[in-house]
């Protein structure tokens, strides 16, 4: 082994080895990934690191001190659904035997005040039998008898309950196969210490590695009436559970870990709820809580690392509907949605009957929020909150949101590299709309496409609302004082020689007319001052101010050339990152994100003859992927290079070239492609695909006659386009025009395009779905006859029709499209309805 290395983390210092094993958010990897690791940066790249992955002793219960407990409690043994604990005991249950909660109240019902239950060592309770929820088993419940897998979204039930009763205390609980873990209602005290919650219920998410799918948001935004609960489930959750104290969990293939339902003074400690779709912690009007060293690291759905970034609301931390006085600190939120998102609430914005302004007045220091699929942390429509001393490194879109946010003090923080997959101008370090009153001070901001962009645009009904009205002021008082800019060409952004891919310091703007509005705008009490620009790029500028904004500067912006450290109030340096830098290690499939140690496979793309998977082997192990088929070509292509996240392609061709074939594919994984077999491959995967084998003819063009008021001569447009073909209609064009998705399709505009596709197709007699997912209008003729119809500019929106087809005779399918602006897309499939 190599030399223990004393690592310093604030106030706590911990032991790591480095050399032979190190960790990633708390799984223990071997040396494959170690040079990935950062460096510890030069002094003016100080960076916060989250908790390190080498968990100090206490972090997990002492075995010792439950046997001086075990002696004086009596056993009893949970063999059957609806157990009811009245008194302190010890828990024994096999995890050979599983034991379902028929009537989905909970298996183990704890119904007595003041009770201690303690799980034995050993002791799991489990819904499905051990062999049914392998990990290995690629998201998959293996059923017997060589039955159809059922799906991670099919479990059911609920662990233990707790309703009506203070002073629970749960420890060492192991719990697996549910859809719930523990649910706690009205139980103020509980304690819960050291309980491990795995293979819990997810959803089964439809984005690819090409193209997402809208279907995969989550909705947050409703909470009242337990809509978390229902609709997604929860490893621990915690509703009315005053003064809880839940330390040292594990929450690991699920979809979210602990969630506080109106919950306050809670201490949250020492947990670790990471590679979860969802949310690692989830707050719903809950207060005063206490959030210290926990890991919530790979809470994400909706990336693929320079494909798309939208993170479809999922969260390290999430906090919704005035959440306020909770003190957030040392906590580790990467590679996440976003590494904390915080909306202060419709009670904040459509009612404007609360007394302070939504999330308010919470401390968030020393957390590392880095890696984002979308901000580092998200806190809109709140205000008071102070954050300080974090670091927010390479997140997709920005490190800081706080649109409609107010009095935020931001000191302290690290913003580095952030912007890579930006929103048009939302990109870097901060971006505030609408905001007021806030001081950013003594930050560095070290190549961000923009290290702080605050602005004003007429968000005409937001503006509108009770809330937003009381509170508002327009972009007013806010104080940009003693932050360094560095800029120079080691930036990650590729080519920044033209247009907007500028790195910028500081950007402010009044965008757009706003007829008939006469509140406040940009006001001129905004004031910049003192702060430092360190300037080593020709593509790099100080500051961008739009013509007619006034802003007061108080003493001059110092420009200092290399090698300047600015000397501003960052504390002490802090260790590197434990988990691997870099948003590519964010790679999800059906069921979530990769946790590094099971294999994975997931659809990259298919065509009407080429559908590809992607399979990621356990990082750092020595197993290589065969693959065999029936009816169809096979060809695997190994990664580019050794990185760890580069997976392996599997490249199914059909064997012939009927209009319909349908294949079936195994995978295995082994040491030795002699080696692997059905018996003793440390790994199995089978699956089915169809190849429809067509050609689309497409006219697609910017059009200027519009489809919702002319269709005629929108249509007369189209008859002057030249004919493209294209193998399949999935084109997730995003914020991008049609040519930059394919390049078939020459049309560069962004906005104002159109396409009409036709094919014809022999498809074998029986009923057909025919499913599409637009943004914005389409029609879908089926031999001539309109059958699916949206005619209007809508969000991604899924729309599906079944038809039947009664004859030979080739089926003629005609689709019409237009984009009106903003986001994008446009994906038909065809499936036989069995």
């Amino acid at each position: 082994m190599g030399q223990p290395v004393q690592v310093r983390f604030l106030s706590s210092a911990f032991q790591t080895q480095r050399g032979d094993i190190m960790s990633i958010a708390g799984l223990s990897i071997i040396p494959t990934l170690a040079p990935l690791m950062n460096p510890l940066m030069a002094p003016l790249l100080m960076t916060l690191a989250g908790q390190p992955a080498g968990a100090p002793e206490d972090l997990t219960i002492e075995r010792s001190s439950i046997n001086r407990i075990e002696p004086a409690l009596p056993t009893i043994r949970v063999t059957r659904d609806d157990t009811k604990i009245d008194r302190s005991c010890i828990i024994q249950v096999s995890p050979l035997f599983p034991i379902i909660d028929d009537e989905g109240d909970g298996v183990i019902h704890i119904v007595a005040d003041d009770v201690t239950v303690i799980f034995s060592k050993g002791s799991q309770l489990v819904a499905i039998g051990r062999e049914r929820l392998d990990p290995w088993t690629n998201g998959v419940l293996m059923n017997h008898l060589g039955s159809e897998p059922r799906g991670w979204d099919t479990l059911t039930g609920t662990g233990i309950t707790i309703n009506g009763h203070s002073g629970v205390e749960i420890i060492g609980a192991n719990i697996r196969g549910y859809r719930n873990g523990i649910v706690a209602i009205d139980a103020p005290g509980l304690s819960i210490t050291d309980a491990t919650l795995t293979d819990l219920y997810r959803q089964r998410l439809k984005s690819t590695a090409t193209r997402e799918d809208t279907s995969d948001w989550l909705y947050p935004h409703q909470n009242d009436s337990n809509e978390w609960l229902t609709n997604y489930g929860a490893a621990i959750w915690a509703e009315r559970c005053h003064e809880a104290k839940i330390t040292g969990v594990k929450v690991r293939r699920g979809q979210n870990g602990i969630i506080l339902d109106n919950t306050n003074s809670a201490v949250i400690l020492k947990n670790d709820c990471s590679f979860l779709s969802g949310w690692g912690l989830a707050m719903w009007r809950s207060s005063g809580n206490f959030i210290r060293d926990n890991r919530f690291d790979f809470c994400v759905r909706g990336h693929v690392e320079g494909v798309y970034n939208r993170g479809q609301d999922s969260a390290g931390i999430l906090m919704f509907e005035a959440c306020s006085k909770n003190t957030i600190r040392y906590n580790s939120c990467t590679h996440s949605g976003d590494g904390i998102f915080g909306f202060g609430g419709n009670d904040a914005v459509k009612t404007g009957k609360a007394s302070s302004w939504g999330n308010a007045n919470s401390t968030f220091f020393f957390n590392d929020l880095s890696f984002a699929s979308a901000h580092g942390l998200e806190m809109t429509f709140s205000g008071g909150n102070k954050i300080y001393g974090n670091l927010f490194e390479s997140n997709a879109i920005c490190g800081i949101w706080g649109g409609y946010s107010r009095h935020m003090e931001i000191q302290n923080n690290h913003f580095l590299t952030n912007g890579g997959m930006a929103y048009g101008r939302e990109r870097g370090g901060i971006n505030i709309e609408h905001g007021a009153q806030n001081w950013i001070s003594n930050n560095s901001f070290v190549n961000n496409r923009c290290g702080i962009r605050i602005w004003w645009d007429y968000d005409r009904s937001l503006l509108a609302e009770p809330g937003v009205q009381k509170w508002y002021s327009g972009v007013d008082g806010n104080e940009i004082e003693l932050n360094s800019f560095v800029m120079n060409d080691e930036h990650p952004f590729g080519d920044l020689a033209s247009g907007q891919a500028q790195l910028v310091g500081v950007e402010l703007q009044d965008i757009g007319d706003a007829p008939a509005y006469e509140g406040p705008r940009f006001e001129q009490t905004n004031a910049i001052s003192d702060n430092l620009f360190v300037i080593e790029s020709d593509h790099a500028i100080e500051m961008e101010v739009d013509d007619g904004i006034t802003i007061r500067k108080v003493g001059a912006a110092t420009r200092f050339g290399s090698g300047v450290r600015y000397p501003g109030a960052h504390g002490e340096s802090h260790i590197e990152h434990i988990s691997p830098p870099g948003r590519e290690w964010i790679i999800c499939d059906q069921w979530g994100p990769w946790d590094f140690q099971t294999p994975l496979i997931r659809e990259h793309s298919r065509s009407s003859n080429r559908h590809i998977y992607e399979i990621y082997p356990p990082v750092g192990s020595d197993m290589i992927p065969i693959a065999s088929a029936m009816a169809a070509n096979t060809e695997l292509v190994p990664p580019e290079s050794d990185a760890g996240y580069e997976p392996w392609r599997l490249i199914i061709t059909p064997k012939g070239d009927e209009p319909v074939t349908t294949y079936s594919v195994i995978v295995q994984l082994g040491t030795s492609p002699d080696e692997i077999s059905w018996s003793d491959a440390r790994w199995n995967h089978a699956f089915t695909g169809r190849f429809i084998n067509t050609t689309w003819a497409v006219r697609c063009w910017a059009w200027k006659m519009d489809p919702l008021t002319n269709l005629d001569a929108w249509r007369a447009e189209a008859a002057q386009i030249p004919i493209t073909t294209l193998e399949e209609l999935s084109l997730p064009f995003a914020n991008y025009g049609p040519a930059h998705i394919n390049h078939a399709l020459s049309v560069s505009d962004n906005d104002h395009f159109a396409i009409i596709a036709q094919t014809e197709i022999a498809l074998p007699r029986g009923k057909w779905k025919l499913s599409t997912i637009s943004d914005d209008g389409i029609r879908v003729f089926i031999n001539e006859e309109q059958v699916l119809e949206r005619w209007d500019i809508h969000g991604p929106t899924p729309d599906e029709v079944v038809f039947e087809v009664s004859s030979d005779e080739p089926t003629r399918i005609k689709l019409e499209y237009f984009e009106n602006s903003g986001y994008a897309t446009l994906q038909l499939d065809l499936q036989p309805v069995e």
